[in-house]
């Protein structure tokens, strides 16, 4: 791709083509020689698009075979290149004329622009054959335009470009045994009876006329006679290079009238040649003014009562191209026969038009030169985006007019005119209004003298455009006329005398397809599609973390250049490490070997800087693209972060179609990063195709960047600056805000619990828990993405995002131990004994630095020997969500009774004061419970129900000896059922209940 282009000159570089690369085959041998490459100097390198035409083959099958390819690995004359994909068609280069064997194809470099605009004259370089080696070469111009293409007053001359017509030779030979009506003889210059047929896909004749091999103008007697080194009487014309016959789009020329005894002066006109359209047939032979003789009345008569054979040459046949499948040049005219001519004289070429008759003036030649058969159009090739035609602007593919000789009166028959040639502009959008087209035939020669063959019209050419509103003109050329311009007149000239015009071409603007091989540059342009994985998704380490990274880069599209892959969004702190190299993968991966077209690095020479897009990515950045590289000798890119930058860049890649880049690489997270979830999105950009300048415009897309934290416009340049296709497709950003979770890196919570109590206690002593709750990670704290890229951290969602909501602390105390005061800390609510629930507000309990408490929760209790003399307490502290640490959610303590517990032995006595109850009265009951020893007791229940006859409603005294305590509450009921729970009895001591009831029984 070469940028943006100013093009006022023929660009492209042709290589002869060798071998029989058949369709399926990936590679192509340049055939070896100093005239087998032609145009703009240079070999081909990895990158290059080519046009391989198979120009020539006798036999017909190839002949018009065409397709674009990628060159891979590139090189000139004899050299044998690799193309990106197999050939989809068939090519062969056979050049033996002694064999009567002509097949020629060549290979055609196409320039890729990015823009570009035609303007003034552009001369294609004419087609040419070498008669030694067989190296043909020439005839197309041909471009490859990604965006627009700017027509701006340019004349693109393709007119006679294509294959030349039979050379006019003055001779007076006879053929033995020849008859007027042959179709086909082997001819040789120094016994010519007839004439030369012209060129085209069949063949090349002994000798023709053309421009030369530079592609500069004929002068005064220099014409192209490469044909007099051919030795073969064939040439690629089975049957014979002079004789009437057409073969392929070419003309076949006119013969004697009697070979055997009029030494070739009975001359008729040659045929026009062909492409879309066929050519005309060329005019009678003189019929030596008699017209009653028996062997010109074996032909029809004229009107006029004068005829002669219909020996002239058949016109070129017309090979239906089509812009799919196969395209030609436009055929050579075949010449007239010539035997009373003066000395050949050219002074312009290709030749003008006549005048209308009979003021027709000299047209460039004079001699038995002026019998030539005309070269056909050349072939003109566009493709593009878009064409825009800012000032009119012609492209001439027309084939040449034969010539007319005035008025000396030395032109014994006339030349057929040459087949139209080709033109396909192959635009995706745009108006070609103010553009005119010529692909028409050129017009016959006439002769100066009366009954004497006129040649044919050339038949008209091809046109495929996609664009509407050109002016186009594939129209026949006319047929040539006799006696005119100043020569002899008689019998009625001047007349046609049986010669024709061509048939007209053909324009389409649809249903063509597209040419085959691979896509032009509109067509195929980049879709990059960005994919970032975090290889380490979850860390929970609240210092010294490390987080990895791939970024991978699809192309699902044409080949991207300087694409460029961004991390400009790392969150604050974070930073690249050089420590751990970046990993780079391609796929399809860089070959062995230098020189091989692969996704890879791409690399500058010393004037050319590939730098990345200074983002925004709407600014330009320096591109020399005359210097940029294809493929880099190593896998690691020019541009690559350092340690310490928090704004990673890579590039340039070069991604060809189908390819991949991967890039794997680490940052260093800060200590200060808080708990959360990070969007660290990747980007790319790459250079615009499209773009109307040569220092580069980057192109990037992106979705889901409402929020983007830096404020990059990623969304910058989604459109392509130019062409018929406007949205850059792909997505070359992968979002931040509701990105895809696969890139997301999680700095997880570690909330953690501690608790500490005396390790001993003696039995119904108190003593204090204290629980200690921390931030055993990273830090928590409320944050915002635009400042952090992290989620969006608020009150409101801390239980979901950072951990629990409200913080929760759960202790169940063990059997006994029981509080002897509410837990309490600085802004914990606590309640409840069996558990005992603490929470902590999230604006008491939030922000919280990195490895701190929590405020302490404290709770006073007492020990007894109620379950054992070993006394283990665990605490539970609420998880952060995501928490993965969880084994430090717990804290645990055991304290042991010392000295330990032993067994009681307990007796109950109940005695009821008096020896009679009397119904409606009081009665007293004394209830005492005593440890005989020798351990203490803890948590006796004492339960005294109530009999019938009795109603006990007053509440218990009790009173205790020896350091026994009686129960906390004394309520009647309680006593009752379940109980009341005596909380310690020592050995030898007492406790006493005095209760009080009501007599309710009555009887005896």
């Amino acid at each position: 791709m070469f940028g943006n282009a100013a093009v006022s000159a023929a660009v492209n570089t042709y290589f002869a083509g060798s071998g029989t690369p058949a369709a399926g085959t990936s590679s192509i041998t340049l055939l070896a020689g100093a005239t087998s490459q032609r145009g703009v100097a240079g070999n081909l390198v990895a990158g290059d698009l080519v046009l391989i035409m198979q120009m020539q083959d006798n036999n017909g099958a190839l002949a018009g075979n065409y397709e674009y390819a990628v060159v891979t690995v590139g090189g000139g004359v004899g050299a044998t290149i690799q193309l990106a994909a197999p050939l989809a068609k068939s090519y062969a280069q056979t050049f033996t004329p002694a064999s009567g064997i002509v097949r020629t194809f060549q290979v055609i470099r196409v320039p890729q622009y990015s823009t570009a605009t035609l303007s003034g004259t552009i001369n294609v370089l004419p087609w040419f054959v070498d008669a030694t080696t067989g190296a043909a070469t020439g005839g197309v111009f041909a471009v490859d335009v990604a965006g627009l293409l700017t027509a701006n007053a340019v004349t693109i001359n393709a007119n006679a470009r294509g294959f030349r017509g039979g050379l006019g030779v003055n001779s007076a030979s006879n053929r033995a045994g020849g008859t007027p009506l042959d179709n086909d003889y082997a001819c040789e210059s120094a016994t010519l009876n007839g004439s030369y047929k012209g060129e085209g896909t069949a063949g090349i004749p002994k000798r023709v006329l053309g421009f030369n091999t530079g592609g500069t103008a004929g002068v005064a007697t220099s014409y192209d006679a490469v044909g007099g080194l051919f030795v073969a009487p064939n040439r690629g014309f089975l049957a014979g290079a002079c004789g009437r016959a057409a073969q392929g789009n070419s003309g076949g020329g006119g013969n004697d009238g009697d070979p055997p005894a009029n030494t070739n002066g009975l001359n008729s006109g040659g045929g026009g040649g062909g492409n879309a359209g066929v050519g005309g047939i060329g005019g009678n032979n003189w019929n030596q003014n008699d017209p009653n003789s028996a062997v010109f009345n074996q032909s029809p008569p004229t009107a006029l009562g004068a005829g002669g054979w219909p020996a002239g040459g058949r016109g070129g046949a017309n090979l239906t191209p089509v812009v799919a499948t196969n395209v030609y040049l436009g055929g050579g005219g075949g010449a007239g026969s010539a035997n009373n001519a003066s000395a050949d004289i050219i002074t312009t070429f290709p030749p003008t038009a006549p005048g209308a008759s009979p003021t027709v003036v000299a047209n460039g030649a004079s001699g038995g030169i002026t019998s030539s058969g005309a070269s056909g159009g050349g072939m003109v090739i566009w493709r593009a985006g878009a064409v825009t035609i800012s000032a009119a602007s012609v492209i001439n593919a027309q084939g040449a007019h034969a010539y007319t000789k005035a008025p000396n009166g030395d032109t014994d028959s006339g030349g057929g005119g040459g087949g139209g040639g080709t033109v396909v502009i192959d635009n995706a959008s745009g108006s070609l209004a103010n553009l005119t087209i010529n692909a028409f035939g050129g017009i016959g020669g006439s002769s100066n003298y009366f009954n004497h063959g006129p040649g044919g019209g050339g038949g008209g050419g091809y046109i495929f455009t996609r664009g509407t509103g050109a002016t186009t003109n594939v129209s026949a050329g006319t047929p040539g006329t006799d006696g005119c311009c100043g020569g002899t007149a008689g019998n009625g000239s001047p007349k046609n005398y049986n010669a024709t015009a061509g048939a007209a071409g053909v324009v389409t603007t649809a249903g063509a397809g597209n040419p085959p091989g691979s896509p032009s540059g509109a067509q195929c342009l980049p879709s990059l599609t960005v994919n970032k994985v975090a290889l380490t998704q979850t860390i929970t380490a609240a210092t010294g973390a490390t987080a990895q990274y791939t970024v991978n880069v699809t192309n699902t599209g044409g080949a991207a250049r300087n694409v460029f892959i961004y991390d400009t969004g790392l969150p604050p702190g974070w930073t690249y490490i050089t420590t751990t190299p970046a990993v780079f993968a391609y796929a399809p991966p860089p070959p062995l070997a230098g020189g091989a077209f692969a996704t890879g690095a791409e690399t500058t020479a010393a004037t050319g800087v590939a730098s990345p897009p200074v983002l925004p990515v709407n600014t330009y950045t320096v591109f020399n693209t005359s210097t940029l590289s294809l493929r880099a000798a190593s896998t690691a890119p020019g541009v690559t972060p350092t340690t310490g930058q928090g704004s990673v860049t890579f590039g340039s890649f070069f991604i060809s179609q189908n390819g991949s880049v991967s890039v794997t690489f680490a940052v260093s997270i800060p200590d200060t990063a808080t708990v959360g979830t990070y969007h660290n999105a990747a980007g790319a950009s790459f250079l615009d195709p499209t773009r109307s300048t040569n220092v580069g415009r980057a192109i990037a897309m992106a979705t889901n960047i409402s929020a983007n934290r830096n404020s990059l416009a990623y969304s910058s340049n989604t459109t392509f600056e130019t062409g018929g296709t406007t949205t850059v497709a792909g997505n070359h950003y992968n979002g931040l805000v509701a990105g895809p979770t696969t890139e997301d890196v999680r700095l997880l919570p570690d909330i953690s619990i501690t608790k500490t109590a005396p390790a001993t206690a003696a039995v119904n002593s108190t003593y204090t828990y204290t629980l200690t709750p921390r931030n055993n990670g990273r830090a928590i704290a409320v944050q915002t993405f635009a400042a952090t890229q992290a989620t969006d951290v608020s009150l409101a969602n801390l239980g979901t995002v950072l951990g629990a909501s409200p913080l929760r602390l759960t202790d169940t105390l063990p059997t006994g131990v029981a509080a002897t005061t509410t837990f309490s800390g600085t802004n914990w609510s606590c309640s409840g004994t069996a558990p005992v629930v603490c929470t902590l507000p999230d604006a008491n309990a939030y922000p919280i630095a990195a490895a701190t408490n929590f405020p302490l929760v404290t709770g006073t209790v007492s020990i007894s020997c109620v379950g054992g003399n070993s006394k283990t307490n665990t605490a539970v502290i609420s998880a952060g969500a995501g928490e993965t640490l969880l084994t430090n959610n717990t804290g645990t303590v055991t304290t042991s009774i010392t000295p330990a517990c032993v067994n009681a032995t307990l007796t109950i006595a109940k005695i009821n004061a008096g020896a009679t109850l009397v119904a409606g009265q009081t009665t007293s009951y004394t209830i005492t419970v005593a440890n005989l020893g020798p351990g203490a007791a803890g948590g006796t229940t004492l339960t005294d129900p109530v009999a019938p006859g009795l109603s006990c409603t007053v509440n218990p005294t009790c009173a205790a000896t020896l350091g026994a305590l009686c129960p906390a509450s004394l309520a009647i009921a309680t006593l009752q059922n379940p109980g009341l729970v005596i909380p310690l009895l020592n050995s030898g001591s007492t406790v006493t209940f005095a209760l009080t009831c009501g007599v309710t029984a009555t009887g005896f």
